[in-house]
């Protein structure tokens, strides 16, 4: 926000933004507007138990396999997952592609 003539108004680069109705991304100068996450489907397909680790196979077209941490679960829910157990989970990049940073499971 940027005081303009004793009013507080969105900054210059946050108003191209706020015109239309699209899930939004926080970014550096913040953003009070509504915030939407895509939550996306899928099955544990793969467990790496003694390197903390596993792979999503996601639904739909994407059928990819989703690398994950066991960080990105609540904490305890790593021990508790069995292959083939449905999850929910937003899509996030790692450094070697596409990688789960959060996920509920199901």
């Amino acid at each position: 926000m940027v005081k303009l003539d004793g009013i507080y108004k969105p900054h210059p680069k946050q108003r191209e933004f706020m015109e239309d109705d699209r899930p939004r991304v926080l970014w550096g100068g913040g953003y009070s507007g509504r915030v939407e996450i895509k939550m996306i489907s899928g099955t544990i397909k793969r467990l790496v138990r003694d390197k903390g680790f596993g792979f999503i196979e996601a639904d739909g077209d994407n059928r990819d396999d989703i690398f994950f941490h066991q960080s990105a679960l609540p904490r305890g829910e790593f021990d508790r997952l069995q292959e083939g157990q449905r999850v929910e989970f937003v899509m996030g990049k790692g450094p070697k592609g596409p990688r789960a940073d959060t996920i509920n499971l199901l």
